[in-house]
C-alpha cells in the first residue's frame, strides 16, 4: 500500500470517527462491521468474540489466509464491556471501539506488509490507533 494511499485511509478514517454510544454485544458487532467496511476489508470473513477478561489467552486476532484461494479469515477478541472498570458508559464504548480499530490494522497491514516485522507492524498499529481513537 502506497504513503499517499494509507494517508487518504487514515483522512477517511478519521472523519468517520463515532464512538460507540451503548458498547452492548450487538453494538460492538455493529461497529466491527462499520470499521471492516471503512478500513477496505471486505474481502475478509470477520468473527467478532466478545470475552471476558478472565477468559483472555492467546492473541487477539486470529488470521487465517490461504494464497491459494484468496480466501481470508480472522477471529477478532473484542474485551466485554462488563470487564472496563470505573469508567462511564461513552468511555467504555471509546475504549471497545479503540481495541476494534486496533485489531482491524493488524488485518489492513497483514496486507499491505508482510515483509515488515510484527514489532514495527505493533508499533505503528499503537499509534494509528491511537490518532484514530484518542
Amino acid at each position: 500500500m502506497s504513503m499517499k494511499r494509507l494517508a487518504l485511509l487514515l483522512l477517511l478514517v478519521a472523519a468517520a470517527m463515532g464512538a460507540v454510544r451503548n458498547a452492548t454485544e450487538q453494538a460492538i458487532h455493529e461497529r466491527a462491521w462499520y470499521w471492516q467496511r471503512r478500513l477496505g476489508l471486505d474481502a475478509w470473513t470477520i468473527r467478532i468474540d466478545v470475552v471476558r477478561a478472565r477468559d483472555v489467552s492467546g492473541e487477539a486476532v486470529t488470521v487465517w489466509w490461504d494464497p491459494q484461494s484468496g480466501a481470508r479469515v480472522a477471529t477478532l477478541k473484542v474485551l466485554d464491556p462488563a470487564d472496563y472498570q470505573h469508567m462511564t458508559a461513552s468511555q467504555v464504548g471509546r475504549a471497545v471501539e479503540r481495541n476494534i480499530v486496533h485489531v482491524m490494522l493488524h488485518l489492513v497491514l497483514h496486507q499491505a506488509a508482510k515483509q515488515v516485522t510484527e514489532a514495527d507492524k505493533e508499533t505503528v498499529i499503537r499509534q494509528l490507533t491511537q490518532a484514530l481513537v484518542p
